[in-house]
């Protein structure tokens, strides 16, 4: 009944686990991909995370200069 109706195809349990096979290989190639994008994002994030944590003290140490450098223009 099904074998002759137009956009229908037949597999067996064997041809359909070739083709799990078959995407397998390319699905761990993509999760391979995806592993070194969020290696690499998260490199990014946590050099950004140490510049936010240095950047208070480089807010003191600049407003610290500029009161030194007024001083000394006023001098």
């Amino acid at each position: 009944m099904l074998r002759g109706s137009k956009g229908i195809e037949l597999y067996n349990i064997d041809a359909l686990e070739a083709v799990v096979d078959e995407h397998m290989g390319e699905r761990q190639a993509e999760a391979v991909k995806a592993q070194k994008i969020v290696a690499e994002r998260l490199r990014l994030c946590r050099n950004a995370f140490k510049y936010l944590s240095f950047q208070p003290l480089m807010a003191l140490l600049s407003g610290r200069c500029e009161r030194i450098r007024r001083e000394r223009s006023s001098a």
